[in-house]
């Protein structure tokens, strides 16, 4: 049975960069696909394409790919994105979530990707490209 969602691939390779906590914001470059700042206490944490990557990160985890919930989610909306976790829980397919106001992205190492596809589509899941 289908899913009521379909899930979309972003193109391209993505990093998760942290910074000291006592760091400046980051501006996006103008050319950005997908760029995420989340400031705490403890870090300043970025998700962006491989390309982009601040100066000035602490460290940085690169080789991940991007997935996400082609929909515009209400924010009482309860489970999806525990339901759309759970096949890839199964399969050993460790994530790093991001969450925005309208849906949630879902960052998997580049490596485990094609596994990733291949585990929600036999969950149900219609998977395609950005554009497709």
């Amino acid at each position: 049975m289908p899913k009521e969602f379909v899930v979309r691939v972003l193109p391209g390779e993505y990093a998760i960069c942290r910074l000291a906590p006592e760091s400046s914001i980051p501006d996006s470059p103008a050319d950005a696909k997908f760029w995420s700042v989340t400031v705490t206490d403890a870090e300043v944490s970025v998700v962006c394409e491989s390309s982009h990557v601040p100066a000035g990160c602490q460290n940085t985890d690169a080789n991940w790919g991007i997935v996400y919930i082609d929909a515009q989610m209400d924010l009482d909306i309860v489970g999806v994105l525990a339901k759309l976790l759970a096949p890839l829980r199964e399969a050993g397919i460790s994530i790093f979530a991001i969450s925005t106001f309208d849906t949630d992205y879902i960052l998997i190492r580049k490596s485990k990707l094609p596994v990733a596809l291949n585990v929600l589509r036999s969950d149900g899941y219609d998977v395609r490209d950005k554009d497709g």
